[in-house]
Parts: C-alpha cells; sequence; structure tokens
C-alpha cells in the first residue's frame, strides 16, 4: 500500500460547498497496487469523490474512509486546567468590580446630599463655603478613583475571556478537528511500471462564498463591482491554489408532485393563539473603500520656464475573474494567479469582475415626510445578480450599505436612496376658516386652503413623484369635497392624490387646492383639523 498527500491544486467555490481538487505524480511498480490519499477534510462527502489518472493503468474501486486519531488525555486536561484557573480569576475580578460599584453608589449618594443639605446643615454646624468646597472636591476625587478602579478591572475581565475563548478553541482544535480526517484508498491495475498523473475530486459541505457588491453612483451610469466573500471551514487551509467561484449549488434539485387543493369549511370555534417569542439579531459591519474616477482631459500647454506637469497615476487595476456561463445559466468566475484561503472564520475577499449599468435619477416627496428623496434606478442590462450586501457610493463618497435581492438580466432595481436639496418643495396653508354665518344644513363646515410651490435648482431636468393627501371620510356624517385643484393627479386612492413631473432648469410649478369639511356640530373630528 502506498499513502501519498497529493497537493490541491483547484477549489472550486459553490454557494453551499466547495470542490476540491488534488492532482499530482505518483511511482508505481507493476501489477494491481493500492495508493492511499491522506490528509483530507473530514466533510468529504463520500459519494462525491472522483478518479483520473494519465498512464498505462486501469481504475479498479475507490473506497472512502474516515480516520480517527487518539489525543493524549493530557494535552486536553492541560488546556482544561489554564481555562479553570481564568474562570477563578474572573469570578474574583467580577467580586471586586461589585465592590466598587457600591462604593461608588455610596460615594454618588453622599455627594448629592452634601448638594442637597448643605445649606441648612453647614449652617448649624458653622461651617463656610470654603469648607463645602472642600468637602465636594474630596467625594469627587474618592468616586474618579473608583471609577478609574472600575475601567481598568472591566479591561482585564475583558483580556481574562478572551484568554478563555482562545484556550477554548485550543481544546477544540485538540478534541475534534485533528483528531479525524478522510482517507481514500484507490485501487489500480497498473500495466507498466512508472511514474502516472493521479486526479482525485470530492465535494465539501463546509465551505461557501456570499456575493459583496460595491456600486458607485455616477451622472448617468452605476459602476459595480462583484466581489465574493469566501469561506473555509473544512479544517485545512488552502495554500496556492486555483479559485473558481461558480453561483451553482450542492442542493438536489427536485420536481414536485402536485396533490389535490381541497377546501373546507373553518370549525365554529376559534383557537386560542399561542404567544410566540422573537428573537432579535443582527451584526454590524464596518467598512470604508473610496474609489477614484480619473476623467481624461486635455493637456494645456505649460507657460515658457514652467516645469513641466507630472503624468497622472493611472488608475488601480482590480483583479478580474474569467466568466463564462454553463448551459444551465450558472455564473463561473475563474480567477487568475494563486490564493491562499486559510481555514478559520473570518471570510476572504476576492475581486470577481467590474462592469457599468445604466442608471436613471429621480425623486420622491410626500407631505408626511416633508424631505425630498433622491433614487437611483438601475438596468441589470446582462447579468444575474445573486442576493447580496451592496455598499453604496455616489461618485466615490460612501453613503450606505443596502442589500440586494436577486436580480434577473433585464431587471430593474433601486439603489442609493438619500435625502437631497436639488428641488425646493414648500406646502403652505393659505387660508383656514369656520363657517360663521350660521350652519349650512345642519352641519359645521371648515375650509381649508393650501400651496405646493416646486423648484428645480439643478442644471438638469428633475423627474419628481410627489404624494399629498387630503382627509377622506368612512363616516357618513361627515362631507369632504375638493373645491379647486388646479393641477389633475395622475393617480387618487382615498384622498392620496399622485403626480409625476418633469422640471426643467430653474422651472417653478405651483399646485393650489382648497377642500372643504362638513360634520355635525356637535361632535368633534378625530384627529383634529
Amino acid at each position: 500500500m502506498n499513502t501519498f498527500e497529493l497537493p490541491l491544486k483547484h477549489v472550486t467555490v459553490l454557494t453551499d460547498g466547495a470542490i476540491l481538487t488534488h492532482i499530482g505524480r505518483i511511482e508505481l511498480a507493476k501489477g494491481e497496487q493500492i495508493v492511499t490519499l491522506t490528509k483530507l477534510s473530514e466533510y468529504l462527502d463520500s459519494d462525491s469523490v472522483r478518479v483520473k489518472g494519465k498512464g498505462k493503468i486501469t481504475l479498479i474501486d475507490v473506497a472512502p474512509r474516515l480516520e480517527y486519531i487518539e489525543i493524549e488525555d493530557k494535552d486536553v486536561c492541560e488546556v482544561e486546567l489554564k481555562i479553570k484557573k481564568i474562570e477563578k480569576k474572573i469570578v474574583a475580578k467580577e467580586r471586586e468590580k461589585s465592590v466598587i460599584e457600591i462604593s461608588m453608589s455610596t460615594l454618588d449618594e453622599t455627594i448629592q446630599e452634601i448638594g442637597r443639605g448643605f445649606g441648612e446643615w453647614g449652617l448649624r454646624k458653622g461651617l463656610t463655603a470654603a469648607d463645602f468646597d472642600s468637602y465636594y472636591a474630596y467625594y469627587q476625587k474618592g468616586a474618579r478613583e473608583e471609577k478609574a478602579k472600575e475601567i481598568k478591572i472591566e479591561n482585564e475581565i475583558e483580556d481574562l475571556h478572551e484568554e478563555v475563548k482562545i484556550l477554548r478553541a485550543k481544546k477544540n482544535q485538540l478534541s475534534h478537528s485533528d483528531s479525524q480526517y478522510y482517507e481514500v484508498d484507490i485501487t489500480l491495475d497498473v500495466q507498466t511500471a512508472g511514474s502516472i498523473e493521479l486526479e482525485v475530486g470530492y465535494s465539501i459541505n463546509q465551505a461557501r462564498w456570499d456575493p459583496l457588491y460595491i456600486v458607485d453612483l455616477l451622472k448617468e451610469t452605476a459602476s459595480v463591482q462583484r466581489l465574493a466573500k469566501i469561506y473555509n471551514f473544512s479544517g485545512f487551509d488552502w495554500k496556492n491554489v486555483n479559485i473558481i467561484v461558480t453561483t451553482g449549488t450542492r442542493k438536489p434539485i427536485s420536481i414536485d408532485t402536485v396533490s389535490p387543493f381541497y377546501l373546507r369549511l373553518a370549525p365554529l370555534y376559534v383557537p386560542k393563539r399561542k404567544k410566540m417569542s422573537r428573537a432579535v439579531g443582527g451584526a454590524a459591519m464596518k467598512s470604508k473603500m473610496a474609489l477614484d474616477d480619473f476623467a481624461e482631459m486635455e493637456e494645456a500647454p505649460a507657460p515658457m520656464g514652467a516645469p513641466a506637469p507630472v503624468a497622472e497615476a493611472p488608475a488601480m487595476v482590480y483583479q478580474e475573474g474569467e466568466i463564462s456561463i454553463s448551459q444551465t445559466g450558472h455564473q463561473r468566475f475563474e480567477l487568475s494567479g494563486k490564493h491562499a484561503i486559510p481555514s478559520s472564520n473570518i471570510p476572504k475577499t476576492l475581486h470577481l469582475d467590474h462592469f457599468d449599468l445604466k442608471l436613471e435619477k429621480s425623486y420622491y416627496w410626500s407631505s408626511t415626510q416633508p424631505k425630498l428623496i433622491m433614487t437611483h434606478e438601475l438596468e441589470n442590462d446582462q447579468y444575474f445578480l445573486l442576493p447580496g450586501n451592496a455598499k453604496v457610493f455616489i461618485d466615490g463618497e460612501y453613503i450606505s450599505q443596502s442589500y440586494l435581492d436577486t436580480i434577473h438580466p433585464k431587471e430593474k432595481f433601486t439603489l442609493g436612496i438619500i435625502e437631497s436639496y436639488d428641488l425646493k418643495i414648500d406646502k403652505k396653508l393659505v387660508h383656514r376658516e369656520v363657517q360663521k354665518k350660521g350652519l349650512i344644513k345642519g352641519k359645521r363646515e371648515m375650509d381649508f386652503g393650501y400651496e405646493i410651490k416646486i423648484q428645480n435648482q439643478v442644471e438638469t431636468i428633475c423627474k419628481l413623484k410627489l404624494i399629498d393627501r387630503f382627509p377622506h371620510s368612512l363616516d357618513e356624517n361627515i362631507d369632504v369635497e375638493i373645491n379647486d385643484l388646479n393641477i389633475e393627479p395622475l393617480e387618487k386612492n382615498q384622498g392620496v392624490y399622485e403626480w409625476e413631473f418633469e422640471l426643467k432648469k430653474e422651472e417653478e410649478i405651483k399646485i393650489i387646492f382648497d377642500y372643504s369639511v362638513r360634520y355635525p356640530p356637535d361632535r368633534k373630528l378625530q384627529p383634529p383639523l
């Protein structure tokens, strides 16, 4: 039996796994030989192993098996003992912190008592204002010293927790990660002794990649960088390998059988609803990246005697993956060069490709949130984009982090929603009157007049969607009537009116309207007008 560790050459990373390929040459004697490939990830899918070779050989059998290494108990025990010692230190530090907190609370109460009662108490004792300052400064100094002690102990406790975290990771590595791995026995019939080349591939489930997008919104286009955050949880580092990233998946796909859809009457009783607990979680991501947009400019001739202009540095070049699309529509990025991705909880981010999308800016304003909002609508002209986080810039300036849902080719989507000052929009009450000449048909009447003024303050045409609302009655005793409206809205829905405009440079538009509300005089409106 020959045992080998063939070098890992290629890794194809899927959205929920990875395909690993080992390639190497070995010397074999003539006849039936068993070659054992060792030190493979314990997360290997035993049904996925495939073997290829070059030479006068015949493949007879492939048999994966899981191997275990006996770890000496003393190694794990030593780590456990260290963890227990540190945990005792943490308990002792927590007690110290509790004593300091009690002391700080007592000092705080004393300082407040001095502040509240020193006047009357001090007069009785014959103390002066200088005595008060002395008392106050003394206790304030004590409070500051105790606070400094508390901060110091908190830092020490945090450091001890970090030590425990590292030791527990080491214990887990001793007891689990290095204690088992796969070996693959490959039985070959070798016709001619000599050197042969073997290629062994298999899939694992403890790896994946997540899409990440960097989008820079320019004047008429959006510059999109597509990146891959690659996770390797296999227990083995990937060193000096070729990386291929694909939108493919390991999940099997099946066609569902359609069963009949039966409709029944619901029971007469209403079952009690169970209270469900809701978990809230989230993670914050801190990131900063600046993208410079270099424009080509004509060089003006330098005056006589002036130093020659310094050539502008070229823009940074991003590593691009060679993209191809399979018959099933999956995208495949073959990255140039060799890469190293350690087995870790921390992903490694690699650049996949870069492309531009058409961009159209538009504006939104509503009376319920009177801020002008600018949105950017992008048209995805060719690529299938997986869901993922997107860091959004406007002309190189970071504005927000967003999330992209699945975007299909030819589909439009919106990014970069920010407050803008390109348009000036003011809504003001022109008049408000309550009917004073008696009641109209037994009802009180209120009249309102409004004006919305819109001004374009930029050099370009601005597309605006404007939404306002009028009172809408669901009560037969309340009448609402729109008396005058100089510009008809595009849509009306229960008092919510929508307009769409294209404003030219310095163009001004006014929407003028008034309405009346009538209701019984012995009742109040809710909410009041």
